[in-house]
């Protein structure tokens, strides 16, 4: 991982949910959209800490910025990102963007490192 891609994960990492988990998993819940939802139990994760990772953050940022080719999709994970997170979906794709989230998505953590 480069200076700048760490960076930018840590960065990523300061964002928090301002719903409890039960909240924000009933409106990811709601998302009607088959592949989505194949995907919600493996991609939504906490870490030890009871934090979401940023993995998760960056997998619903993906699925808010393009919807699986869904505009209808997109628009259903901007508004819960932005019902469910703080700071907003704005903020993650000004500072982090979607070509980071895009890789940070499928990281595989391992006790304070980083398996790319």
């Amino acid at each position: 991982m480069t200076g700048r891609e760490r960076e930018l994960w840590e960065l990523a990492g300061t964002v928090r949910l301002c719903v409890s988990r039960d909240e924000a998993w009933n409106r990811l819940e709601q998302v009607e959209h088959e592949g989505f939802q194949r995907a919600l139990g493996q991609h939504w994760q906490f870490d030890g800490n009871g934090n979401i990772t940023v993995q998760s953050i960056c997998w619903l940022f993906c699925w808010a910025k393009t919807g699986n080719s869904s505009l209808e999709t997109a628009d259903a994970c901007r508004t819960i990102f932005d019902g469910i997170f703080r700071p907003d979906y704005t903020w993650f794709g000004t500072n982090i963007g979607h070509e980071a989230a895009q890789e940070f998505r499928y990281y595989k953590n391992e006790p304070g490192v980083l398996d790319l």
